[in-house]
């Protein structure tokens, strides 16, 4: 999916021609889950012929209804050339038809992609909310759309004064982020994503790369020393009982992984699992009940637990004796 199309549509409603051009085979699809209908139908259709923008009138077909295909052209758009240009155009209800972003859904569809702890906020700055927060440390996660650099940059302005702390920042492309932008995000400690980049949409939004315990690791918490010893042990423990205790999908381990070191959400990785959120639940219970530390206060710690598994399957810690470091 082209994730120019929303840049590319000032005030984010138009209708079903416009957001074709861009979204061409997902138009459908990203309609019905991205998109609602406004109750005023367009004042004027783009004509593919002069180019102009013609006006949208009531037609007379439509009172005089002597037909279905009368009765289907409810609108006359007319050329506003000057000197006129073309013909005008038949449309039907539909065609003049007004779809808008929903914001909402879209939100939640990232936080879910993402990893995020759903939060939206409206910040009343143009186009642009707060979707939800990453890690324990509840780092804002920020969705805007922009259609210029300096847009753009009057955005991250505004939020690197009024947040005063570190904040993801999304959005559709990278084509506005210049090096002013740069500074001001560096200056903040804030990170940019182009979901180009990084999300696929085939009826469904997926990350193309990467977890999001990778994308956003500097956003997540930083463990102290004791920490970290509670990470080590708990990770240790987790491998022991995994390969002690036979189970159905999805083992303690996946969910341990996937919910404390990627940072996925029950929801999520219910569906990355293929199998009930209950059944994430009541694994992330037994992992409470055999650790002794809950789940989520594991998730502060998850950069270490990341370490530690990149060490503990390193060839040069194959020899190490995973019950013993438990009690180390």
């Amino acid at each position: 999916m082209n994730w120019q199309v929303l840049e590319a549509i000032r005030g984010l409603n138009a209708v079903s021609a416009i957001w074709g051009r861009h979204l061409s085979e997902h138009l459908e699809p990203f309609k019905r889950a991205f998109l609602v209908s406004q109750t005023e139908t367009a004042k004027y259709f783009p004509c593919e012929e002069c180019g102009c923008a013609h006006e949208v009138t009531s037609s007379p077909l439509a009172e005089e209804k002597k037909s279905t295909s009368a009765r289907a052209a409810s609108f006359r758009a007319v050329c506003t050339c000057d000197p006129w240009n073309c013909a005008d155009l038949m449309l039907s209800e539909e065609d003049v038809r007004v779809w808008e972003l929903n914001w909402t859904k879209l939100a939640r569809a990232l936080c879910e992609v993402f990893g995020l702890n759903p939060k939206f906020t409206d910040l009343h700055i143009h186009q642009t909310a707060q979707i939800g927060s990453w890690s324990a440390d509840a780092v804002p996660a920020i969705l805007t759309v922009q259609v210029d650099s300096e847009q753009l940059r009057e955005v991250i302005c505004e939020l690197a004064a009024r947040l005063r702390q570190r904040f993801i920042l999304l959005s559709p492309t990278s084509r506005h982020l210049d090096a002013r932008c740069h500074e001001i995000l560096s200056n903040a400690a804030a990170g940019f994503f182009a979901l180009e980049n990084l999300v696929s949409f085939d009826g469904s939004l997926r990350l193309m790369r990467r977890s999001p315990g990778e994308l956003f690791a500097r956003f997540s918490a930083q463990p102290k020393e004791v920490e970290h010893d509670v990470a080590r042990r708990a990770f240790a423990l987790i491998q022991t009982l995994d390969s002690e205790n036979e189970m159905k999908p999805p083992t303690l381990l996946a969910v341990f992984r996937l919910y404390c070191i990627e940072e996925l959400s029950a929801d999520h990785i219910a569906r990355v699992q293929h199998c009930s959120k209950s059944t994430v639940i009541g694994r992330l219970n037994m992992i409470r009940d055999r650790t002794g530390v809950d789940p989520q206060d594991l998730r502060k710690v998850s950069a270490s637990l990341k370490k530690i598994e990149e060490e503990m399957t390193d060839s040069r810690a194959s020899h190490i004796h995973r019950k013993k470091m438990i009690y180390v």
